[in-house]
């Protein structure tokens, strides 16, 4: 089982400014992405998919590989992150299974890396994908109406109040065999299986906010800090 990490890096970015070369507790945030890859010892090739020199200098020189440069149509806001992955597909050398590492996760660990593929090799799954325990729970959602009414999301009675578990896709792994990736052209399809990951590992950092929690929950690790039971 070979593993090609994928790592989508672009320069580009609406709500957080050049963020994944912006220091995150004293290192360019894309970083901490690449030294959890390259520490894995069941990732065989680390590759960043970018458009910005400066962003695949830093990469080349951290270990990874950037063996071509992103496309502008794929680097834009509107860009789909399977077309990204489709891309790079069709660029590399053959390999059994992707994995797709955003940047915009940095709490995820080496550990986490190795036990999705694990999952995903002894169990010969087609897919596997990060989740974090959804909270609040979706039984609490609400909805404004265009009257300004405010009314439950969820109005099954069976399941308004009920001890139901749902879980969120985090963003940290997405693990797909490359033929199956082929054929569903997808992250998420039939066959797709959890790696459920504490909240503490799941943040994705997509506004200033997410930014700035993520900075504390990556001090409070550093300082030798734990969470309690996440369960």
């Amino acid at each position: 089982m070979t593993v090609l990490a994928l790592v989508p890096a672009r320069a580009g970015s609406r709500r957080i400014p050049n963020k994944n070369l912006r220091d995150f507790c004293g290192r360019p945030l894309i970083e901490w992405t690449l030294e959890s890859a390259l520490n894995c010892n069941l990732i065989d090739s680390v590759v960043v998919s970018t458009d910005s020199s400066a962003i695949a200098s830093l990469s080349v020189a951290r270990g990874a590989e950037v063996p071509f440069l992103r496309p502008h149509d794929l680097a834009s806001d509107s860009a789909a992150t399977i077309d990204v992955v489709m891309h790079a597909i069709k660029k590399l050398p053959k390999f059994d299974h992707l994995l797709l590492l955003q940047p915009t996760s940095p709490l995820r660990t080496t550990d986490d890396l190795t036990e999705a593929i694990t999952l995903a090799s002894v169990n010969d799954f087609f897919s596997v994908i990060s989740v974090s325990r959804t909270h609040p729970p979706l039984e609490w959602a609400l909805e404004i109406a265009a009257d300004g009414s405010i009314s439950r999301a969820i109005s099954d009675k069976g399941y308004v109040g009920a001890s139901r578990l749902t879980y969120t896709p985090n963003g940290a792994v997405y693990l797909a065999e490359r033929d199956w990736l082929q054929r569903e052209v997808t992250l998420l399809g039939q066959g797709t299986r959890p790696y459920i990951m504490p909240p503490e590992r799941s943040v994705d950092i997509d506004t200033e906010f997410d930014w700035q929690v993520a900075e504390m929950v990556m001090e409070r690790r550093q300082s030798g800090k734990n969470f309690g039971d996440w369960r």
